[in-house]
């Protein structure tokens, strides 16, 4: 008989109906639309934060808005979460 040892943070996401990981890649394309980069936010403030659902008044509006205008690219957006204070 195999027993096999699984930590307790991965059971309470099984027991909650989420994946531990999600593996899924998201990328922000030339021809975007709105959807495309709300999903890129949430992706990134997921991986990095460790939560994509963040008060409306902790967001890095400033980031977001130089990403939507072609200033900043996903990376230095991702950067700029990371180095937050959030």
């Amino acid at each position: 008989m195999t027993t096999l040892l699984v930590p307790a943070n991965l059971q309470a996401a099984g027991r909650l109906g989420l994946d531990a990981f999600d593996g899924s890649k998201v990328e922000l394309r030339p021809d975007w639309t709105e959807s495309d980069l709300q999903a890129i936010f949430r992706a990134t403030y997921r991986q990095v934060l460790g939560n994509e659902y963040i008060m409306k008044a902790e967001r890095l509006t400033s980031a977001e808005s130089l990403l939507r205008q072609g200033n900043l690219t996903v990376r230095d957006f991702v950067r700029a979460v990371a180095l937050s204070e959030l």
